[in-house]
């Protein structure tokens, strides 16, 4: 044990100054007692210190499998970093920080910290919002469950399918720093009218007419409405008369005044006194009132005179079956 820890170290001191040392300190108790845990680290730090980033980003993924914390989560963001998958990495360093099993030093978080501001440059954030809720994500080709993306530089595309519903495709071009939201709604395939089914033919019975045969009940509403489109036929000339002799009336008195007034030379106030004292301004309400009434008249005379007039339409349907052979086909 003392011999691997002293390898541990010297591997450590090698690797400072070229790139982020991994972390060197010895697993805790509780670690170690994970059988393959100290193995998988060993290997780990063997890999990196040699720059086999490949070989090491697999050993810190076997060590946090079988342990996960915030150290083996840095050792994955190191190793991907190394190689080249910045989404990769900037995910990890985001865990790196935030898981509370085995936290980081202070000085492992600042450089963690600067690394995952490196990784955000190179990387662009995508909150997918689709609709339906249901919908199938592809990125790159590969199913996906996650609805928030996490896409290195460079050309990617990204596919929304969902059964019932128009897919919809997108190519996004990641320059690096991105942090949006990227909405999918899915339109509702249309769906083609249904065939119509082959069935027997329907005959439509023959229906009644609903109108009756003139009774002598319908006569005499007939009769009443008639009448009643006479009497207010009736009432326009009667209005419009009265509204004409109020208002000749009237004149002639305005006529006398003046008159008067002029032989008496009478002044403005004294006319106004005169007209008030016949009640001038009463004829001249009561012929407008009178035309008004002769109007109303005359527009109710030509409503009545006109539904008087016509018959109206019959809502039966009158198919002679037999004659006509008229069928109904389809589905309802």
């Amino acid at each position: 044990m003392g011999l691997w820890l002293g390898c541990w170290w010297i591997a450590c001191a090698t690797a400072g100054g070229v790139h982020a040392q991994v972390d060197a300190t010895p697993p805790t108790a509780e670690a170690s007692a994970v059988p393959g845990y100290t193995e998988a680290v060993g290997a780990a730090i063997e890999h990196y210190s040699a720059h086999r980033w490949r070989e090491a980003q697999v050993a810190f993924a076997r060590a946090h499998e079988l342990q996960p914390s915030a150290r083996t989560y840095r050792g994955l963001g190191l190793a991907a970093y190394y190689v080249g998958e910045y989404s990769v990495a900037r995910e990890a360093f985001e865990q790196a920080l935030s898981d509370a099993r085995r936290p980081l030093p202070e000085d492992q978080r600042r450089e963690v910290v600067e690394l995952l501001a490196a990784s955000v440059r190179e990387t662009g954030r995508f909150e997918l919002r689709v609709a339906p809720a249901s919908a199938r994500v592809e990125a790159d080709g590969a199913v996906t469950e996650r609805r928030v993306l996490l896409l290195s530089r460079g050309e990617h595309a990204v596919s929304v399918s969902a059964e019932g519903h128009v897919p919809q495709h997108a190519t996004l071009i990641v320059t690096g720093g991105e942090d949006r939201a990227l909405a999918f709604a899915l339109p509702v395939v249309a769906r083609a009218p249904s065939p119509v089914a082959k069935s027997e033919p329907v005959r439509i019975a023959p229906v009644a007419s609903s109108r009756p045969e003139a009774p002598e009940a319908s006569r005499a509403r007939d009769d009443g409405g008639r009448a009643l489109t006479w009497i207010v036929a009736a009432a326009v000339p009667v209005f419009a008369g009265a509204s004409a002799a109020v208002w000749l009336t009237g004149e002639a008195k305005r006529d006398d005044i003046e008159d008067d007034c002029a032989r008496d030379r009478c002044d403005r106030a004294e006319a106004d006194r005169r007209s008030r004292s016949v009640g001038l301004a009463a004829h001249e309400t009561w012929a407008t009132v009178s035309l008004a009434a002769a109007g109303v008249a005359l527009v109710a005379a030509s409503v009545l005179f006109v539904v008087e007039g016509g018959e109206p339409p019959s809502s039966a349907i009158q198919i002679d079956a037999a004659r006509s052979g008229a069928v109904v086909r389809g589905n309802f």
